[in-house]
């Protein structure tokens, strides 16, 4: 079986869904499945690019809305990538995220060439943005051209309860959960936070996430002036349009550190180190930097958005606020900065809750599954 996975955003560009989108194909190709990729090129990647599990794909894309909408160019180089597609003769064509216009333009595609779709919706809710027009058109291109994969796609799966939820809220009948898949890390050796800069006295918050203005890190910054400990360290890893402007923000008293981009091995490091990982995010799917916080036994405040509580089921698992409520966010903050027992015992069970989540091995015979049923259909 051959399949083409599209996705406006993928590798070298960081994100949840590149993360799902490289991990599925991966496991897919140990299945016998080969995989190709079509994305935009936001990061000035090369045009094609081989990976182990098959080919990668850039098509040339104007940047909106701070490089967070792209949007195919209409040249020739990108029609002629598109045209050579028909001739890898693909078996599925499996579109991820509704929102771009690359899904719908694929899912035109496919209907006209007759070729079977899956889609999985990554999202719970239309995009928070900034201002109230940019946010008012999200949501009308979602009632209107946001539907139509949904009605393409001969099979829908969708990454938690709340993505499901919010895809037959635009149409779709059936919907499978399949969720993001829980990374198995038995045996990983992490360096002793000694080693990176930090003491045994330090307390470490970690936010992992790509800076825009839905993550709510402003948040955070918003609440360090209330959290009155002298060894507090916050890092922040990624990178994005927001950034600037959370640097130019009043700095609290205790340390701020932009990491900017790191692999995916050194996120899993600075998480292994972290006391308490923070994600306060205004929208999710499902969280990959939660989930993998979860797996390394962390204690993990976050709010509760999307598919973080199909995660953090209970306050005996991690602490849930709605977003932007800083006095919550506060309060969970202060407790758990000075009981390092209740942190450990959060992270504990978090950890035991995520070994009933499914391995990315048992995710791709879902998918293989899925795929050969919409063929058949």
């Amino acid at each position: 079986m051959k399949v083409l996975a599209i996705t406006s955003f993928f590798s070298p560009h960081k994100g949840g869904v590149e993360s799902y989108v490289f991990n599925l194909a991966t496991s897919l190709f140990q299945r016998g499945v080969e995989t190709d990729v079509l994305t935009c090129n936001t990061e000035d990647a090369p045009s094609e690019e081989t990976f182990a599990f098959g080919r990668i794909f850039r098509l040339d894309a104007w940047n909106f809305l701070n490089g967070m909408y792209p949007i195919p160019k209409f040249t020739m180089r990108n029609f002629a990538t598109i045209r050579n597609l028909k001739h890898r003769k693909y078996d599925v064509y499996h579109t991820h995220t509704r929102f771009y216009l690359l899904t719908f333009l694929m899912s035109l595609l496919a209907r006209w060439r007759r070729i079977p779709q899956v889609h999985t919706e990554h999202g719970s809710s239309s995009p928070q943005l900034s201002q109230l027009y940019q946010s008012f058109i999200a949501r009308t291109f979602d009632q209107i051209l946001g539907r139509f994969p949904f009605r393409c796609a001969r099979k829908v799966t969708a990454v938690s309860h709340a993505a499901e939820v919010f895809s037959q809220s635009l149409g779709a009948k059936h919907v499978r959960i399949i969720p993001v898949g829980a990374q198995q890390l038995q045996g990983v050796k992490f360096l002793p936070r000694e080693s990176l800069g930090y003491s045994a006295n330090d307390l470490i918050l970690v936010f992992a996430g790509r800076l825009i203005e839905a993550k709510g890190v402003q948040d955070i910054l918003a609440i360090l002036p209330r959290l009155q400990y002298p060894c507090l360290v916050f890092c922040i890893i990624g990178d994005g349009p927001y950034r600037k402007t959370l640097e130019q923000l009043p700095q609290a008293h205790c340390e701020v550190q932009f990491m900017g981009v790191l692999e995916h091995q050194q996120v899993l490091q600075y998480l292994a180190i972290a006391d308490i990982v923070v994600n306060p995010s205004y929208t999710e799917g499902m969280p990959t930097t939660v989930l993998e916080a979860a797996v390394l036994g962390r204690a993990i405040v976050a709010t509760d958005v999307g598919g973080t509580r199909e995660i953090l089921q209970s306050t005996n698992e991690g602490r849930l606020y709605p977003p932007g409520n800083l006095e919550q966010l506060t309060s969970h903050l202060n407790h758990l900065l000075r009981e390092p027992s209740l942190r450990k015992q959060l992270g504990e069970q978090a950890q035991r809750r995520v070994r009933s989540f499914p391995t990315w091995d048992e995710i791709a015979t879902d998918f293989i599954s899925t795929y050969e049923t919409a063929v058949a259909s």
